[in-house]
């Protein structure tokens, strides 16, 4: 039986669902989400949900709108507070696809030749190399 009604409880599920780490590294960010999204209404079936992909992906589109809405409403000064039932779940979502893009936006640091020099010679072992000094830094790669 499909679903044609997004209740609450329904809508919790699917923004659960959409929080998941593993569901949020599957939108790469592009338009080509289809089984992302094919995912998440398999998961929701799985809870007894039957929604359509299509309706996954309007729900998702008209909640990720209506969150940036409120989002931007509480970044003017004079408007009183808005309430929506599902701000604080969502909020979390997008708080963790943030982290997960600076994450991925983030370079590995990157030691100098001196900088590494300067490590060795600190360490006052003649039988330890640079190369060591490398491989015993993680996330250090030479320039």
């Amino acid at each position: 039986m499909n679903c044609s009604v997004w209740h609450e409880d329904a809508t919790f599920a699917l923004i659960s669902i959409w929080g998941d780490s593993k569901i949020q590294d599957g939108f790469d960010g592009t338009r080509r989400n289809a089984s992302t999204y094919a995912t998440i209404q398999n998961r929701l079936k799985q809870l007894g949900y039957h929604f359509q992909v299509r309706q996954v992906i309007n729900k998702c589109k008209s909640l990720r709108k209506q969150y940036h809405m409120i989002k931007e409403e509480h970044k003017k000064t004079g408007s009183g507070p808005m309430h929506w039932l599902y701000f604080n779940k969502m909020d979390a979502v997008f708080c963790k696809e943030r982290e997960r893009k600076k994450k991925v936006a983030s370079p590995p640091a990157v030691a100098t030749n001196s900088e590494v020099s300067s490590a060795v010679a600190g360490l006052g072992s003649s039988n330890f190399t640079e190369t060591d000094a490398v491989s015993e830094c993680s996330g250090m790669y030479l320039s």
